[in-house]
C-alpha cells in the first residue's frame, strides 16, 4: 500500500499560524511524522491504513469518513503539525552544532516562549484528538474499523487523548514524605504542635 499524507503543506500554511516563508521541506516531515504518530494513535492501525487506502485509490472518503477526515483529523494534524515543527523551526542543526536562528529585524523567542507555544497548539491538538474519538463512538456503526484490532503487532486506538502534565502515582499516602502513622490531621504532624 502507498503512503497518503493526509494534509499538504498549503493546508498546514492556509489553517495555523505557520507563516508561508518557513520551508516547506520542514513542514512535510512533520506533517509525516505527526500523521504516523498522533493520528494513528488517534485511530488505530486497521482505520488509519483504510484511510489512507482510500485516499491513494480513490482521492477522497465517503459519508462518515469524509466527515471525520474533515472536520476532526485534518485540523488535528495540522496542529500536532505545529507542536512537532516548533523545536527545529526554533533552532537549527548545522554540521558544527546546534544554533538558534537570529533576524536582523526580530529577537528569537526564549525556550520558555516556545514551549508556551508548544502547549498551545498541544491543547488544540488534543481537544480535536478527543473530538476524533467521540465521533467514532458516535458512529460505530458506519466506522466498523476502529473496532477492528487483531495480532500482537497492531496499534490499537488510543482511550486518553488528554495529556494533563500531571503526574498522580497510585499511591495512598497522600501525605508525602511524612510517615502514615501522623494520620490525616495536620495537627499531628511534626512542627505544627503548639
Amino acid at each position: 500500500m502507498a503512503y497518503a499524507q493526509f494534509i499538504s503543506t498549503d493546508y498546514v500554511f492556509t489553517y495555523t499560524t505557520i507563516p508561508n516563508d518557513v520551508s516547506p521541506q520542514i513542514i512535510n516531515k512533520f506533517i509525516r511524522k505527526s500523521q504516523d504518530i498522533e493520528i494513528q494513535g488517534y485511530l488505530g492501525e486497521t482505520l488509519y491504513f483504510k484511510l489512507m487506502n482510500d485516499f491513494a485509490t480513490t482521492g477522497g472518503y465517503t459519508a462518515s469518513y469524509y466527515t471525520l477526515m474533515n472536520t476532526w483529523v485534518k485540523p488535528c494534524l495540522a496542529e500536532y503539525v505545529v507542536y512537532h515543527s516548533l523545536p527545529s523551526i526554533y533552532l537549527s542543526i548545522t554540521n558544527k552544532s546546534l544554533v538558534l536562528k537570529t533576524s536582523d529585524y526580530s529577537q528569537p523567542a526564549t525556550l520558555k516562549e516556545m514551549e508556551f507555544m508548544r502547549t498551545e497548539f498541544l491543547n488544540s491538538a488534543e481537544y480535536y484528538g478527543e473530538r476524533i474519538r467521540e465521533f467514532i463512538l458516535n458512529n460505530q456503526q458506519t466506522l466498523p474499523e476502529y473496532w477492528q484490532t487483531t495480532g500482537i503487532d497492531r496499534i490499537t486506538p488510543r482511550q486518553n487523548n488528554y495529556n494533563s502534565g500531571i503526574y498522580t502515582p497510585r499511591n495512598n499516602n497522600w501525605l508525602g514524605n511524612y510517615p502514615i502513622d501522623y494520620g490525616a490531621n495536620p495537627d499531628n504532624w511534626p512542627g505544627n504542635h503548639q
